[in-house]
């Protein structure tokens, strides 16, 4: 069976823990509480004999693939993943769901990742072993308790399984990301080589030259990519950012954000026209993520405003069609985007202008979600119009244990 690359890499994983804050809140959604768990009580020492006879039998389901076979067959230690079953089998009646417990499912699920499992076959090995279970449970209980101890062990398997998707999802998560900030750190260094270089050549004096022409080439690459490397660090470190839900104000936020764009507007006399509604000023998320988002719409929406008649207005009123929502619409002057290519200008590396590094609205995109929003683009006959929603307060609970995964 394939390992981790190395010892340390092994420990780490190992040595992760669970968001139990967070299984927690899984746990009572369940159900699973010490008066739903007490149903199991008279049953667990019979349960648990069948630990070995539970190893073999979902051995022997897989042993039927051949995308799983090899993973048996070449165990490191034999018999390995029978008594790995065994233990986790003898835990579930045993355990009472105990911090050590939750610790241990997690990490078989982080391993699960690092090994490159498919979690397809998870999901399916939570299959087998729900029908397992209920064949054996109707087998050992008595008629008249055997709704309820079926709706348990149930619940037991559903919280297994979310702990196990919650850590795939981290672990798969964290990987990219890693990956993603390893290449920007790769680039990071070349990048300031070549462009120095260039631009050294540029200020070379006398006469145009070729090589002073390609220079320009190459340094106006070197920018570009400069520009993306920050993009990506930015959108990496939105992607990592675990919000922390407040108040905040949008025409504050609105304000400051097109303070920061004031020299990249079309001309010195341009202002654009801010109509937010007072007694729909404030909503519900975090500024970390609303200023990018607020941002990166912003500047695309400069970037496209007709530069011979530009105009740019905000507006923002309770939504209709979403309730307990803010609708804020950003509108330009401009050339129409084609409604064909909209949804791929929210798309990574993918953009319309020759220095852009396509990251700008995957950002916004990326921190409208993180506050439980969305951001959307649609063509008008004059331009085109930016649609954010964002929670009003009180619109959601404290709940919020899915933002930003």
């Amino acid at each position: 069976m394939p390992q981790p690359n190395s010892e340390s890499e092994r420990t780490r994983l190992l040595e992760s823990t669970a968001p139990l804050e967070r299984m927690a809140y899984f746990r009572s959604e369940l159900e699973l509480q010490d008066e739903s768990m007490a149903v199991l009580a008279p049953y667990r020492e019979t349960f648990v004999k069948y630990a070995e006879d539970y190893a073999d039998h979902l051995y022997a389901k897989f042993d039927r693939f051949a995308q799983t076979q090899l993973m048996l067959h070449m165990e490191s230690s034999p018999g390995r993943l029978r008594r790995s079953w065994e233990y986790w089998f003898r835990a579930l009646w045993t355990s009472g769901l105990d911090e050590r417990f939750i610790n241990m499912v997690w990490r078989s699920g982080v391993l699960h990742v690092a090994l490159g499992i498919d979690q397809r076959f998870i999901d399916l090995a939570y299959g087998y072993t729900r029908r397992y279970c209920r064949d054996m449970a109707e087998r050992e209980v008595p008629i008249p308790e055997l709704r309820k101890v079926l709706r348990t062990v149930d619940a037991l398997l559903d919280f297994c399984m979310l702990l196990a998707t919650d850590a795939f999802i981290s672990s798969t998560q964290r990987c990219d990301t890693e990956v993603m900030m390893g290449v920007a750190h790769q680039l990071r260094n070349p990048l300031t080589v070549i462009g120095g270089n260039a631009m050294r050549i540029r200020r070379t004096k006398g006469p145009c030259t070729d090589a002073q022409e390609h220079s320009e080439a190459i340094f106006e690459e070197a920018v570009r990519l400069e520009r993306l490397v920050k993009a990506v660090g930015t959108y990496v470190d939105i992607l990592n950012l675990k919000p922390e839900f407040e108040i905040c104000s949008v025409p504050q936020l609105m304000s400051e954000t097109l303070q920061i764009l004031r020299p990249e507007y079309p001309s010195p006399d341009f202002e654009p026209e801010l109509a937010l509604e007072e007694n729909n000023a404030l909503v519900r998320g975090d500024e970390r993520c609303l200023r990018p988002l607020f941002l990166q719409t912003l500047r695309n929406c400069l970037e496209a405003v007709d530069k011979a008649n530009p105009r740019l207005r905000i507006t923002s009123r309770p939504s209709t069609a979403t309730p307990g929502f803010l609708q804020i619409e950003i509108e330009n002057s401009g050339p129409s985007p084609d409604p064909d290519m909209i949804e791929a200008l929210f798309e990574p590396f993918y953009s319309t202008r020759p220095l852009g590094t396509g990251f700008g609205l995957p950002i916004a995109r990326l921190a409208a979600k993180k506050c439980m929003g969305s951001v959307t683009l649609r063509a008008t006959p004059h331009g085109g119009c930016y649609t954010i929603l964002l929670a009003l307060p009180g619109a959601a609970g404290e709940s919020v244990f899915f933002a930003g995964e």
